[in-house]
């Protein structure tokens, strides 16, 4: 239930990771979810592969609504997540996401090893500057994996190829349901 009260001892076995630890995980992590707001005041969510540059997270992508929101959004959040046998982490930015769009940071953008899972061509560069990124470790409850997904190492490749198709149907509707420039409301 929502109204549950919260156990404190699970509390206690929780650990809030410190900043370097958080963007240490952010550049082991190729694959996040960034969430941005829509107009209509829903949020949409997006898989896209990163890298850490300088201090920032930089994705590439197609025109349509993932870049159209980004840059027009006063704040996105962006979220990695990762567990082993024993522990479960999760890591979020909150920032500002800008269109990387002068001849010099575009050029540096090509240094940058940015790949996309999809093969579609994804032109534009986007670098989310955070103003804060918060990260929680925990461990996993045995109990809660009985009957459950199994996590193994022998089913990741399962999760990454859910991932992927993700991935590719979440860019052929992005880049087919919003053609506008994503100036053109700026």
């Amino acid at each position: 239930m929502v109204n549950e009260p919260i156990d404190d001892s699970a509390l206690e076995e929780m650990e809030f990771l410190e900043s370097g630890t958080c963007w240490s995980l952010l550049r082991s992590t190729e694959l996040g979810r960034l969430a941005v707001p829509t107009p209509y005041g829903g949020v949409d969510i997006f898989p896209v592969n990163h890298l850490v540059d300088q201090g920032s997270l930089v994705f590439r992508t197609a025109l349509g609504s993932k870049l159209t929101h980004a840059v027009q959004a006063h704040e996105v959040a962006f979220e990695i997540d990762g567990q082993d046998e024993a522990t479960a982490w999760s890591v979020v930015a909150h920032g500002r996401a800008e269109l990387i769009d002068s001849d010099t940071a575009i050029f540096d953008c090509f240094e940058l090893d940015v790949r996309p899972w999809h093969l579609s061509h994804k032109p534009y560069f986007v670098r989310i500057t955070p103003t804060s990124v918060t990260g929680r470790r925990f461990r996993i409850d045995p109990s809660s994996r009985s009957g459950g997904p199994d996590v193994s190492a022998d089913s990741a490749a399962d999760t990454g190829s859910d991932t992927a198709s993700d991935t590719a149907s979440d860019t052929a509707s992005d880049t087919a349901s919003d053609k506008e420039s994503p100036w053109s409301s700026t």
